[in-house]
């Protein structure tokens, strides 16, 4: 399992330097790397909540970022089981990007990560 440690300020500075392009690739990192985190806590759980990021990609574009809002509303559950702690970041996420601020969800989301990260020695 490979888990990168980013900090977020360099990463919201990278995708406001590309126009968003590296928001993208955050993203399917994101995506993969939380999915990784929960499957190795919940082994019984292996594959059955698992979307792939290009995949993520994909159904964001087509159905033009309605889909981005069931993703941050599932990421939320996973950052929850992730945690181990009584937030409803399914809520929080599922709000944010309502008004418009992914990137708040994003950033902390990868504050959990780095949290696990730091945790678990990775």
């Amino acid at each position: 399992m490979k888990i990168t440690k980013r900090n977020f300020v360099v990463s919201i500075l990278l995708s406001l330097v590309t126009c968003g392009i590296y928001s993208l690739y955050w993203m399917v990192m994101l995506n993969d790397e939380i999915h990784n985190i929960y499957e190795s806590m919940y082994p019984e759980d292996l594959g059955t909540t698992r979307v792939s990021g290009a995949l993520l990609l994909v159904f964001t574009f087509i159905t033009c970022g309605i889909y981005s809002f069931y993703w941050y509303y599932k990421m939320g559950t996973l950052c929850n089981k992730i945690s181990k702690n009584s937030s409803n970041f399914d809520l929080i996420f599922l709000i944010l990007a309502i008004f418009q601020l992914p990137i708040v969800n994003m950033c902390i989301m990868q504050n959990i990560e780095n949290n696990f990260f730091d945790e678990y020695e990775f």
